[in-house]
């Protein structure tokens, strides 16, 4: 399978690391895709260290600069993609993809959700 994770607060976490080199140990193919901004993160090296020590190769690490992941998802054929982000996982699963959120925050699920609901005169 190939298989894709987020990196901040989803890769960057020990286990989530422990799953990804067992993937890499069972021959998946293991990528990562961030949505980090490149004015803010210039070099990542952060990322290229965290995936060298755990099996990924550096040219499997894509990053989107701020653009949605589920795209680049889809644009590279991935089976699989772990995230932290509500919103990302919804996009890739809502495009026939297969997406698990990992480490959510219930409460901005909660306050999004308000706000949609209040913006479609429901209450």
């Amino acid at each position: 399978m190939k298989i894709s994770f987020d990196f901040d607060d989803c890769l960057s976490e020990k286990y989530i690391q422990v799953i990804a080199s067992a993937l890499i140990t069972a021959n998946h193919d293991v990528w990562v895709i961030t949505a980090r901004d490149l004015s803010i993160y210039p070099n990542n090296q952060d990322i290229l260290k965290l995936c060298s020590e755990i099996g990924i190769k550096e040219d499997h690490i894509i990053i989107t600069n701020g653009n949605m992941k589920y795209k680049y998802y889809i644009d590279n054929n991935f089976d699989l993609h772990f995230d932290d982000d509500w919103k990302e996982v919804n996009l890739i699963n809502v495009h026939e993809g297969n997406a698990i959120l990992i480490n959510p925050d219930f409460q901005e699920i909660y306050m999004e959700m308000q706000n949609k609901n209040n913006e479609n005169g429901k209450k």
